[in-house]
Formats: C-alpha cells, sequence, structure tokens
C-alpha cells in the first residue's frame, strides 16, 4: 500500500476500500460501524466498547520572567496606578494654587515659582519611592498635603508589607500551567491544539457538534484542515511536538503514554479521564460475505465470563495484523490469529470456515 494506489486517502479509508473491492476478506483493525460505512461492507458483531480519551503533554512550568506582578492580581494593579496618578495630579494641583495664593501677598515668590511638570515629577519620584520603600523626603506645610500624604503612606504601608511577604515565594516556587482534562480545558488552552485522526467518528462527532467546547473545536479544525491527519503514524509525530492533543480509544493514549516514557524515560505525557464518548468496534467484513454470519454466531457463542477476555485477544491481534485473508493456509491463519488459549474462539470459526 503506496502513495501512488492510494494517494492521500486515510488509514480507515483504504481499509474500507481494500474490504469493498473484495482484495481482502475481512480487517482485523477494528473500526466503528456507521450507516456510511455499512453501505461498503459488513461488521461482525461488536468486539470491544471502550471510553475515548486524550493524550495531552504535560503542563510545563510558567515562566517567571514577570513572576514579581503576580502577588497582586490585574485589578490591583491597576488600582495602584490610577490612585498614584490621581494623588500625584491632586499634590500638583494644590501646589499650584497655594503657589498663585502667596503670589498676591508675597512679591518675591514670583521669582521662586517652580513649573507644574517639575512639581509633578517630585510627587511621582516621592510615590515611587514610598512604593518601593526606600523613603523620600517631601515638604508640606498645609493640610491638604498632610492629609493626602498620610493616606497614601498608610495604604502604601499595607501594600508594601503585603507584596514584600509573597514575593519570594513568587519567584523562588515554580508554577505548573493548567493541566489540560477536559476538551474544555482544551479550548482555554493557547498553547496546545486538537488533531484529528481522518474519517473517524471522534472526528464526525466533533465536527457535527453545534454547542459548547466540542463545536469550538470543531470551528478550529474547519479553519485549519491541516489537523486532519490520515494515518497514526503522523499522528505520533505531531504528538511528540508536545504542541497537540489528539482524542483516541484509551487504549491507543496509554499505548503511546507508555511508548513515549520508554523511549525518553522522561514522562512527558499523560493520558486524560474518560471523556464523554464511548465507541463500539467491529471487524470490517465484505458486502454480503458469507462469513459475516459466522462471525457473528462465533462471537454469540462465547460464553458471557469468557466475552471479554477473547475480545481483548482479538483486539490485540487485531492490531498487530490491520488486514486478514482467511482464504490463507490453515495453518498459517491459526499461527496469526490463534497464538494460544486465549484466542478459542477464532479457532472454532476456523473449524466452521472447513
Amino acid at each position: 500500500m503506496t502513495e501512488s494506489q492510494f494517494g492521500t486517502m486515510s488509514d480507515i479509508s483504504i481499509l474500507l476500500k481494500l474490504v469493498a473491492e473484495k482484495k481482502v476478506d475481512g480487517s482485523a483493525r477494528f473500526i466503528t460501524e456507521t450507516l456510511e460505512r455499512k453501505k461498503l461492507v459488513d461488521f461482525a458483531y461488536f468486539m470491544w466498547a471502550e471510553p475515548i480519551a486524550m493524550v495531552v503533554p504535560r503542563p510545563g512550568e510558567e515562566p517567571r520572567l514577570f513572576a514579581f506582578v503576580r502577588p497582586f492580581q490585574f485589578p490591583v494593579w491597576t488600582f495602584i496606578l490610577f490612585t498614584t496618578l490621581a494623588i500625584v495630579g491632586s499634590l500638583t494641583a494644590f501646589a499650584r494654587i497655594y503657589s498663585k495664593l502667596s503670589m498676591f501677598t508675597d512679591s518675591a515668590s514670583k521669582s521662586r515659582r517652580i513649573p507644574m511638570f517639575e512639581r509633578a515629577t517630585e510627587y511621582l519620584t516621592y510615590m515611587v519611592n514610598i512604593m518601593t520603600n526606600q523613603g523620600h523626603p517631601i515638604h508640606v506645610n498645609r493640610l491638604p498635603f498632610r492629609i493626602l500624604i498620610g493616606a497614601w503612606v498608610l495604604v502604601a504601608t499595607v501594600l508594601v508589607n503585603s507584596y514584600s511577604s509573597t514575593v519570594i515565594s513568587y519567584l523562588t516556587v515554580p508554577k505548573m500551567k493548567s493541566p489540560i482534562n477536559t476538551f474544555e480545558d482544551l479550548v482555554a488552552s493557547k498553547d496546545i491544539k486538537l488533531i484529528l485522526l481522518a474519517d473517524s467518528i471522534t472526528k464526525k462527532q466533533i465536527l457535527e457538534a453545534s454547542s459548547g467546547a466540542l463545536k469550538t473545536l470543531g470551528d478550529e479544525i474547519r479553519q485549519n484542515p491541516a489537523r486532519m491527519i490520515n494515518n497514526l503514524e503522523k499522528v505520533s509525530i505531531q504528538l511528540e511536538s508536545e504542541r497537540y492533543a489528539f482524542p483516541s480509544p484509551q487504549s491507543f493514549c496509554d499505548n503511546f503514554v507508555a511508548s513515549q516514557f520508554e523511549k525518553t524515560r522522561n514522562d512527558r505525557f499523560k493520558t486524560t479521564g474518560p471523556l464523554s464518548m464511548t465507541i463500539f468496534l467491529s471487524m470490517s467484513l465484505q458486502k454480503n460475505s458469507k462469513f459475516t454470519p459466522i462471525f457473528k454466531q462465533a462471537d454469540s457463542h462465547l460464553p458471557a465470563s469468557d466475552a471479554s477476555d477473547k475480545r481483548m485477544g482479538i483486539l490485540g491481534d487485531g492490531l498487530r495484523h490491520p488486514a486478514i485473508n482467511v482464504d490463507e493456509d490453515d495453518d498459517e491463519a491459526d499461527h496469526r490469529q490463534s497464538p494460544g488459549q486465549h484466542h478459542q474462539s477464532l479457532v472454532a470459526l476456523n473449524q466452521q470456515v472447513k
């Protein structure tokens, strides 16, 4: 199966094409049964069901470059800024008023007149020095000046002590970014984006969503179609960049996280908890195939206590062998599909096929 044969078709589209064109009898890479797919192929009784989870990068540490502003929230810093400007403006206005009044009573004060910009700069320097706990002398001999300066010194004392008692911890203790556990968290994230496997049921559900976080993610995918990837190999490459999240059956997510840890010995990824969607996986067979009732019958005859074990065994083997052909030599088929007692159902199936 090369690009010259199938172009940019997705893995699932290639699988369905091979089965529909009767180049293989069936596929052990299980997929979800839909009305559109049933028009092309038959499906055996569903052999596996599991929830959808997401592979996401583990949250990293937030940069500490601006950690010095974290002790106060944005509204507090805004209040401090406007209060500082208001007090500087009031002090400058009072100084201007008293300067004009003194000109009528003291002719010598005309020669000592200080420009407003210089007064404002002096008062602003005083305010900043008080906030940074440096201290600064200022001459006030009028009651309005004393009231303003006294109120500011009281407020500044509280602010400076509150700030200095917490800023060290913000500068030294690392702060981790918010983890991604749900689709809502993914929408809120600015660093991590969603990628989808083309022609998958998960992609269909997200693109067809009409409200909430799924609709937001669907709109982003439509605006960035390159995030719809054709095969799992390319998905893995994108995930390794630690810039994307990928919704998939939980077993794939767990396997990817484990393989990356084994590869790098670094716990870079995690699997989220189960999300709201659960998928049912089935084996696809040729349309009107003589094997369809056999597969359904073999599965339905399994004892209830063994059903989950048999399906798990079939799934594990199916992931290793995406396409099977039951017309192969019986010994080879048994070797590929029935490695032991865990696949007794397929041994019984082969006997029925004979």
